[in-house]
């Protein structure tokens, strides 16, 4: 499963955040890389679809964070949501990060990203979307 957070930089900037491949230690999975691009595509200022009301735009980041980052953006209150993605479980929201004696608590409704993130790839895989990473097979066809 890949980790994802959403939070605000210290300089007021949203960021849709998930760890870079650059060191070897992500899996370069393909949930993942479906997920940076709905968020490319879809989530940012020059997004190709308009975005709900009140649903504000994210700059999608891969870089090297760690949990001290992230302890340090809740701490500030400019933690705004995490997940987790994978094959089996697609987008998965996580509520609590806990690290050491540490827990941090993010709040579940703070950000609709994540549930926007998860209706489209839903509607990805079911079909009930077209996509350019997707083809449709007919089951009516003849092997």
């Amino acid at each position: 499963m890949n980790f994802f957070v959403i939070w605000r930089t210290e300089k007021g900037l949203l960021q849709l955040v998930t760890p870079s491949l650059d060191e070897h230690t992500i899996l370069p999975g393909v949930t993942r890389q479906s997920v940076l691009d709905l968020a490319r595509e879809r989530l940012s200022v020059f997004a190709s679809v308009d975005l709900p009301n009140g649903v504000e735009p994210v700059e999608t980041v891969e870089l090297t964070f760690t949990i001290h980052d992230i302890a340090k953006a809740a701490e500030e209150g400019r933690l705004v949501a995490s997940f987790g993605v994978g094959t089996a479980a697609s987008v998965v929201p996580v509520h609590e990060i806990h690290h050491e004696s540490q827990k941090i608590v993010v709040e579940s409704n703070a950000s609709p990203h994540v549930s926007l993130l998860q209706r489209w790839m839903t509607n990805i895989t079911c079909g009930r979307e077209q996509s350019p990473w997707t083809h449709l097979v007919d089951e009516s066809s003849s092997l």
